[in-house]
């Protein structure tokens, strides 16, 4: 089974936005998205990302 998670790399590390359930030592695989996060853009893009999220994951699933 495969799930897209959202977060942010802050920090040298990966917080996520959402609780996840899987087993420890689950292996991942994380894709950095190339998308503006300046204060000023982070709100409008991630409206936008929204629907690009809804699109990746549609993906994914299939």
């Amino acid at each position: 089974m495969m799930q897209s998670i959202k977060g942010i790399f802050k920090d040298g590390m990966v917080h996520l936005s959402e609780p996840v359930s899987y087993p420890e030592d689950s292996p991942v695989i994380i894709t950095f998205l190339d998308v503006p996060t300046s204060s000023k853009t982070v709100g409008l893009s991630e409206e936008k990302n929204k629907t690009e999220w809804d699109r990746l994951s549609s993906v994914i699933e299939n």
